[in-house]
């Protein structure tokens, strides 16, 4: 392992039996693949010398990004070997067909629990890295693993199974130094998040499905969206138009319905380096309402012992269905209460959607109460959120149809979302 004390003999030469043998095997080969370079952490950084080693995690993106191909070691520990490299090494088998994919392997491995796989939800090591490429597409960056552009449909990610919030206490407060409204505050215990609104929500591209949401934080990706094209002039840089559709000069060979804010293509290329973990905080201002709920049913993810869901319904003050939410774990009610079924929930709107000819969001049974008479619906997405003093804690994600949440949450006020 490099250091401060060994980095100048090293540099010189590196006796082969101060090598754990993974390394060993690394450098074979790499040598039998014809390669001239191999980049491995623990020899090219300085581990002790803080500097440096913050500068190559913030560079990190780039090593992978312009590697021939990366080696996993993905079992056992430095000196285990890497599998497969000769006779003595490969694992005897009954060719039968294996009853696990080699992702599913992969998934299982020691090297998945790493958190230079960004499986790890925090911001050490290699997400830093990932973030500073990311950052030179998002305008703005990203927070907590959300991009700024377009944070009014990033906060839409919600989870398939119960989730369990991670807990970092912040000094003498003993606050959460992380936020329930990322999907980094949350263990997902080996179920991915479901990004299916993310999806939903890239309907710039003009083969996607029309799906409007209009912003009621403080980013500006999709501030073209519902624009007529003929008030777009002049046109945002790098943007021409084609026909009644728009073309950017980055990628010309897809239509966009509107142009969406991308960071300047000319001029010399410059690292972007990766900020310091932001605020827990988010502060904005928004509408709030206050329903009833009734849980509807338990989701499970199917193979899966994970605990489940509750998918519960929204109804307005005179008892009539206005909505659906999800919640992060199986309970509905406010923790600090013994729920008895009849508190009111409070939600705050984080965006508005259209969608037509089907749901995203909606068990198709209550599409008739919500649908116009062209099958359109206007909905509000919506967090369920639980306060403790000044700050609230996301619990869940929603969708409440606009004529309700128009009659019913009126209120603005100001949020503090920890």
């Amino acid at each position: 392992m490099a250091s401060a004390s060994n980095v100048s003999r090293l540099e010189q030469h590196i006796p082969a039996d101060e090598l754990p043998q993974t390394i060993t095997d690394a450098m074979w080969l790499t040598r039998r693949l014809g390669l001239s370079f191999l980049w491995v952490d623990r020899l090219c950084i300085v581990q002790d010398d803080e500097a440096e080693k913050d500068e190559h995690v913030r560079n990190m993106a780039y090593v992978f990004a312009n590697a021939y191909l990366t080696i996993i070691a993905a079992c056992g520990n430095a000196n285990a070997r890497l599998g497969g490299l000769d006779k003595k090494s490969v694992p005897k088998t009954n060719n039968k067909t294996p009853s696990a994919s080699h992702l599913d392997l992969v998934a299982e491995s020691k090297w998945n629990s790493r958190a230079w796989t960004v499986e790890e939800a925090l911001y050490p090591r290699a997400f830093a890295g990932v973030t500073s490429i990311l950052s030179k597409v998002f305008t703005g960056g990203l927070v907590w693993g959300l991009p700024v552009m377009f944070l009014e449909a990033a906060l839409l990610w919600q989870p398939q199974v119960s989730i369990r919030r991670k807990v970092l206490p912040l000094g003498a407060s003993q606050l959460n130094a992380l936020p329930s409204w990322s999907w980094m505050g949350w263990y997902f215990d080996g179920i991915p998040v479901d990004i299916l609104l993310w999806r939903a929500a890239g309907d710039y591209v003009e083969s996607s499905a029309p799906v409007k949401r209009v912003t009621r934080l403080a980013s500006n990706g999709l501030q073209y969206r519902g624009k007529s094209s003929r008030r777009l002039n002049p046109l945002p840089d790098g943007w021409s138009r084609v026909g009644a559709d728009f073309k950017h000069e980055s990628d010309p060979t897809t239509i966009f319905r509107y142009p969406v804010v991308v960071p300047p293509t000319k001029g010399p290329e410059q690292l972007v380096m990766a900020p310091s973990l932001p605020g827990t905080f988010l502060s904005f201002s928004t509408t709030r309402g206050f329903f009833d709920v009734k849980i509807s049913r338990n989701q499970e993810f199917q193979g899966r012992s994970n605990p489940p869901i509750a998918i519960g319904n929204i109804y307005d003050r005179s008892g009539r269905w206005a909505g659906q939410f999800r919640g992060h774990d199986s309970w509905l009610g406010i923790q600090s209460s013994n729920h008895d079924g009849n508190e009111k929930l409070e939600f705050i709107a984080v965006s508005e959607a259209s969608e037509r000819g089907g749901s995203h969001v909606f068990d198709p049974e209550y599409l008739k109460d919500v649908q116009d008479s062209n099958g359109n619906i206007d909905y509000v997405n919506v967090l369920w959120i639980e306060r403790v003093g000044e700050i609230a804690y996301r619990r869940g994600l929603g969708h409440i149809s606009v004529q309700t949440w128009e009659v019913q949450a009126k209120e603005q006020v100001p949020i503090l979302l920890g």
